[in-house]
């Protein structure tokens, strides 16, 4: 796909565009996710009584947070399109900005 800008103004040609996040993110994500899992799995098997609360509340937070980057890597979204801009978020929603509605507002 190609994209000139020419004038003020943008001429796409033949395929749609994707953007998606960068792989580092997924990767990022499960690397997380299993390091932190393994050690909620850990603190499970093998309680200790030294550990205090907010080292049990850090661990569940990037457990949550890597879990939360490997599912924006893969549903996060934007398709650049001919008639317009495709977005999908996190939650599977879909929205759909013309290039009109855009030029309306600037």
């Amino acid at each position: 796909m190609s994209v000139k800008l020419m004038n003020n103004k943008c001429h796409i040609y033949k395929k749609d565009l994707i953007l998606r996040q960068p792989r580092f993110v997924f990767f990022v994500g499960i690397f997380n996710s299993l390091i932190f899992g393994l050690a909620v799995i850990m603190m499970a098997l093998f309680p200790n009584e030294t550990i205090t609360w907010w080292v049990n509340l850090f661990v569940y937070f990037m457990l949550l947070l890597g879990l939360w980057y490997f599912w924006m890597a893969i549903m996060w979204k934007v398709t650049i399109k001919q008639d317009g801009i495709k977005f999908r978020n996190y939650l599977f929603q879909t929205k759909m900005i013309s290039f009109e509605e855009i030029k309306s507002q600037v």
